[in-house]
C-alpha cells in the first residue's frame, strides 16, 4: 500500500524516536529496550524500507528484532542478564528509596517486567 509522503515522514520520525528511546533503554535498567526497537521496526516498515532494512541488519539490535519477528523470542542468557541487572538496580533503588510506597512501586514494576520476560519464548 502506497502511503502519503506526510504519513511516511511521520512513521520515520516516530521510528527514530523509538530507536532513541530503545538506546536509552540499553543504558537505563528500568527502561526496557526491546519493545521500543520493535515499535521502531513497525514504524520504519510503514515509513521507509531503507530504515527498516538498516534496523534489521544492525549488528547489535537487528538479531533480537529478527528473532522476535520469527517467533523465537529471546535467549535464556539474555533473559538472565536482563533480570539480574534489573533486580540488582531495583535492589539498590529500594534500599535508597526509604519509603514503603516507593519500595512497593519498584517491586510492582520489577515483578511486571519479570513476568513479561519470563512469558517470552526462549531461543
Amino acid at each position: 500500500m502506497k502511503r502519503a509522503p506526510l504519513a511516511r515522514a511521520a512513521y520515520c520520525a516516530a521510528g527514530t524516536v523509538f530507536v532513541a528511546i530503545g538506546i536509552a533503554g540499553v543504558i537505563l535498567p528500568l527502561l526496557p529496550a526491546t519493545p521500543f526497537f520493535l515499535l521502531a521496526a513497525a514504524c520504519y516498515l510503514r515509513g521507509s524500507q531503507r530504515a527498516y532494512d538498516w534496523l534489521l541488519a544492525h549488528r547489535v539490535f537487528g538479531a533480537g528484532i529478527r528473532a522476535f519477528r520469527e517467533g523465537r523470542g529471546i535467549s535464556r542468557r539474555a533473559k538472565a542478564a536482563a533480570l539480574a541487572t534489573m533486580w540488582a538496580s531495583l535492589g539498590v533503588s529500594m534500599h535508597v528509596a526509604g519509603s514503603l510506597g516507593a519500595v512497593a512501586a519498584l517491586a510492582a514494576i520489577g515483578g511486571s517486567v519479570t513476568f513479561f520476560l519470563l512469558r517470552l519464548s526462549s531461543a
